[in-house]
């Protein structure tokens, strides 16, 4: 199931006229110099996110969203040491995750239509083997799901034992950067954190919004 509820997205939009972005209360305050590097090294991926491939660019749901989880995603597949085959399928499916929604809504079927639309358009698949390519229609169909149903879901993919490991680490990693942006909402709840490294990613997480923004 999903890990917010449909007033938490009620509440960002009521409040998405306000010019600002609140001035977080975090523990391990960025300087500008640090985000001007963040921006730096990052703001290119937008170049793989056209309007196009979202129902609307600029929700909760668009853009920016699915840049800071690549972000996120990134910095947690360091410490993770995710090797580089894995790490590729990784940002793919964080720039992607979310390409099926058509609202911004609870849906826990988004994950495949996303996979769906990535067929369609033609992203990234064929630079892919098919083992990892399975990999990532796993990962982005999943990702809507809890641990439980992830792990019932995986025996339909043709995956074998070690790739399962693999796939299921890579889907930890995508759901817990995709929970971090959930301070979007207000808050982020650490249950829902798979990876212990993933929780000293909080005050980051806050202040990615101020770098990486949806317009107003």
């Amino acid at each position: 199931m999903q890990i917010w509820e449909e007033s938490t997205i009620q509440h960002f939009y009521n409040n998405k006229n306000n010019l600002y972005v609140k001035d977080f209360n975090v523990s391990q305050r960025m300087s500008e110099a640090t985000k001007q590097m963040v921006y730096m090294k990052y703001f290119p991926y937008i170049r793989m996110l056209p309007s196009r491939l979202f129902f609307d660019a600029n929700s909760v749901h668009g853009v920016m969203h699915a840049l800071r989880v690549f972000v996120l995603a990134d910095k947690l597949a360091e410490d993770q040491k995710l090797d580089i085959q894995l790490k590729s399928i990784l940002q793919c499916s964080a720039l992607y995750h979310d390409i099926g929604r058509n609202n911004d809504q609870i849906d826990d079927f988004h994950g495949y239509r996303s996979y769906e639309e990535i067929r369609k358009f033609g992203i990234v698949l064929q630079k892919f083997p098919f083992k990892l390519q399975e990999i990532m229609r796993f990962v982005i169909e999943n990702h809507p799901f809890d641990d439980q149903k992830a792990v019932e879901n995986i025996k339909k993919y043709s995956l074998g034992d070690s790739e399962r490991i693999e796939a299921m680490k890579v889907l930890h990693i995508l759901k817990d950067a995709d929970t971090l942006d959930r301070c979007r909402f207000g808050h982020i709840n650490l249950d829902y954190l798979a990876l212990e490294d993933s929780r000293k990613y909080v005050s980051f997480a806050y202040q990615l919004l101020t770098i990486f923004r949806e317009k107003i």
